[in-house]
């Protein structure tokens, strides 16, 4: 995977990262919480998770010059990511890990004196 104008191997297929606006990005998986942990009487621990069930949160935090487009980017927006390399998530150790997702989420803020645009996006997997 080679760097694109957007200064990331992160690809991100849905939502435009424009030219220097990700670079030095972090992306932060999480699985979600799905189902609970409960013990019996006898004090034994037990998954109560649905292994369907089990998916991640994709957090993507920059801070850099300006913002991706976001025009038309809401809730439930369709997205595809190719993640990180070495993210501990098997089989992403070549950066070719590729999750449907759904964006949860997204903001920006910008600092003028500063010249610095920090955004984020949260994606839930599919």
């Amino acid at each position: 995977m080679a760097l694109d104008g957007s200064g990331t191997i992160l690809e991100l297929d849905g939502i435009d990262l424009a030219d220097y606006s990700a670079r030095g990005l972090t992306l932060q998986v999480t699985p979600l919480d799905t189902g609970p942990l409960i013990r019996d009487a006898n004090g034994t621990l037990h998954d109560l998770t649905i292994e369907q069930f089990r998916k991640y949160s994709f957090t993507i935090t920059c801070e850099d010059t300006t913002a991706p487009e976001l025009t038309d980017v809401w809730k439930g927006k369709a997205v595809s990511i190719t993640i990180l390399p070495n993210t501990g998530l098997p089989g992403d150790t070549a950066g070719e890990r590729e999750f449907d997702c759904m964006l949860s989420s997204w903001e920006t803020s910008t600092d003028e004196w500063g010249a610095m645009t920090s955004w984020s996006l949260t994606l839930l997997q599919v």
